[in-house]
């Protein structure tokens, strides 16, 4: 007698109509499984490259190039099969891919976002309390501000000089390298601040970052502390206080990506809270296969500027107004 005849009617119904649930290891094949480590691995190394959107971008066009992407020139004529790419004041990124259908046939358009929940120096960060030098802050993106207290932390960005050279600055990276904190209360000296509700516990005053302690010199003077920090950020940038203003300083969280838990399999996420909102699904860009349609991929912040400004480039250079309007809430 088959398996099938020995079912009860009501259990050959639940095998044939309801849907049963399989872990998604259980689906993928060892070719699979392969693929979806080497795509994890990817993808740490795109988080641990590009935790500000110029990193990305940066790291996007290393990508690009080496996959046959080249600068637009701006009016030059595009073939099918052309691949090239628009780079938007080192902010926002946009690639596309010449088909060989027209435009009234459709165009394949992607969008990633490349910013990520942080920490952004102010303007006139620097100062001095209790003998202590401190940097101020506001917080970027949807945080929990009491996750980023006691926790190693990385400077990345940019600082424009007084005669306009741009340089680039990566503090806490490098072994040996100084990393930065924002401080909280010792567990026994945090009575009051336990009965408090987890949004109210850290307030967005106190991420000031920790940035030093030791004095200048000998000297008598209020601001030792901060002399020390500009004299040490003079020889190794060559600026002076003043540069804050045009510089573009982001505290962002030092740990590289790992694995997470005790199995070998790759959940690519640095911690929930900080670098997982980058998005990865513009790297497919490289891989396209559709020869007929064109295929643009943008990447930039979600409410920044820049990527407006790339949607209305894309919108100029398909000259198609009825098909795609540029709205920033598109991203």
């Amino acid at each position: 007698m088959s398996e099938e005849k020995e079912l009860t009617r009501g259990e050959q119904l639940r095998r044939a109509l309801v849907y049963e649930r399989k872990n998604g290891w259980d689906r993928l094949d060892a070719e699979e499984g392969a693929a979806l480590e080497a795509y994890c691995t990817g993808y740490k190394q795109f988080l641990d490259a590009g935790k500000t959107e110029r990193e990305c971008v940066d790291y996007a066009i290393g990508l690009a190039e080496a996959a046959g992407f080249r600068p637009l020139v701006r009016g030059e004529k595009l073939r099918p099969g052309d691949k090239v790419y628009r780079n938007n004041r080192g902010k926002s990124l946009l690639l596309a891919v010449i088909g060989q259908e027209s435009l009234n046939q459709g165009a394949v358009i992607g969008a990633a976002h490349i910013d990520s929940p942080r920490l952004d120096l102010k303007q006139n960060p620097l100062y001095e309390e209790k003998e202590m030098a401190y940097c101020k802050t506001h917080y970027y993106g949807g945080i929990k501000k009491y996750q980023w207290t006691t926790i190693p932390l990385a400077l990345h960005g940019v600082v424009v000089r007084r005669d306009g050279t741009v340089v680039p600055v990566r503090i806490g990276e490098a072994p040996g390298d100084p990393q930065f904190t924002v401080g909280d209360l010792l567990p026994h000296l945090a009575g009051d601040q336990a009965k408090k509700t987890m949004g109210s516990i850290v307030s967005a005053e106190q991420l000031n970052l920790f940035v030093g302690s030791r004095p200048f010199g000998t000297e008598e003077g209020s601001d030792r502390v901060k002399l020390a920090m500009l004299e040490i950020l003079q020889e190794k940038y060559g600026m002076v206080e003043e540069d804050f203003l045009s510089a573009e300083l982001i505290c962002t969280v030092f740990h590289p990506c790992c694995t997470h838990g005790v199995t070998d399999q790759n959940h690519s996420f640095r911690s929930e809270h900080f670098e997982c909102c980058s998005d990865h699904g513009w790297m497919d860009m490289v891989t396209i296969t559709d020869k007929f349609h064109h295929t643009f991929r943008i990447i930039c912040c979600s409410s920044d500027q820049s990527g407006f400004s790339v949607c209305q480039w894309l919108h100029r250079i398909i000259k198609v107004r009825h098909m795609m309007r540029p709205q920033r809430h598109c991203f």
